[in-house]
C-alpha cells in the first residue's frame, strides 16, 4: 500500500533519507517539550504538576523492510514511549511493566486525585487499569491486546485506483470497493516475552477453537 501511495523504496538511500527525517521530527518534539518544561518551570507550577510524555504510534523506519506504522505487531511499531514526571515520586526509575493506550485515561485520572474506586463508580464503561501501582513496582497487567480494523491497510489494489480522476465517483456510486476478503484486520496478545498476532478477513471474523481453525482463516505471526 506504501509503495502504491507514497512510491517504492528505489535504494538505500532513501532509507537514509527517511531516518533522517524521522531522526529531526523527534529532535524537533524534543524541543518542543523542553519549551513547555521552561513554562512550567517559569510559571512557578512545576513542582505541583504531573507530566506525562507518550506517543499513540511508533514508526518502522526501515525495520523488517518496513516503514510508517499500519496493523503491525512490531515493537518498533506499538512499543511507545511512556515517561511519567510527578513531584511526589523520586525520578530517573525504569520499569519492563506492561500497558496499553486503555491505561491512561485511567492513570490520569488516579495522578489528579481519584481513588480507582470513584473511577469505576463514576466511570464503568472506562477501560483500562490505572498504571500508578507501577511506581511502586506493582505488576498491572499480565498482557496487552491489540485490535485494528482499517481499510487503508487492507487493499492497495484499492488505492492504486485512485491515480484515477474519476475514483471518487466510482466509490461514491459503488463501483470501487476495497477486496472485503483480504485478510487485513489483526487481532494480537503482547506479554513480556511474545506477541502473537492474527490476520483475517473483514468477512470472516473467527475464534479460533483450535490449530486447525485458526491456521484456515487467518495468517499468523508469532
Amino acid at each position: 500500500m506504501l509503495d502504491t501511495v507514497f512510491g517504492p523504496v528505489a535504494d538505500d538511500e532513501h532509507w537514509y533519507d527517511g531516518l533522517n527525517s524521522y531522526l529531526n521530527a523527534l529532535r524537533d518534539v524534543d524541543r518542543s517539550v523542553e519549551l513547555v518544561l521552561d513554562a512550567l518551570e517559569a510559571s512557578g507550577q512545576a513542582d505541583r504538576t504531573v507530566v506525562v510524555f507518550t506517543a499513540d504510534h511508533g514508526e518502522m523506519a526501515g525495520s523488517h523492510g518496513l516503514r510508517q506504522k499500519g496493523n503491525l505487531v512490531y515493537d518498533e511499531n506499538f512499543h511507545v514511549p511512556f515517561i511519567l514526571s510527578h513531584p511526589d515520586v523520586p525520578g530517573g526509575t525504569r520499569t519492563e511493566a506492561l500497558g496499553s493506550g486503555v491505561d491512561l485515561a485511567p492513570t490520569l485520572l488516579e495522578c489528579a486525585g481519584v481513588a480507582p474506586s470513584e473511577i469505576a463508580t463514576r466511570f464503568p464503561a472506562l477501560g483500562g487499569s490505572s498504571l500508578v501501582p507501577v511506581l511502586d513496582g506493582t505488576v498491572v497487567r499480565q498482557g496487552a491486546l491489540s485490535a485494528v480494523e482499517s481499510i487503508v491497510t487492507l487493499d492497495a489494489s484499492f488505492w492504486f485506483e485512485f491515480a484515477d480522476s474519476d475514483a471518487s465517483a466510482r466509490v461514491q456510486s459503488g463501483a470501487l470497493r476495497p477486496d472485503w476478503t483480504k485478510r487485513g484486520f489483526l487481532r494480537a496478545y503482547t506479554d513480556d516475552r511474545y506477541t502473537f498476532g492474527r490476520y483475517f478477513s473483514p468477512l470472516n471474523p473467527n475464534r479460533p477453537k483450535d490449530l486447525e481453525s485458526l491456521f484456515a482463516d487467518n495468517d499468523v505471526v508469532l
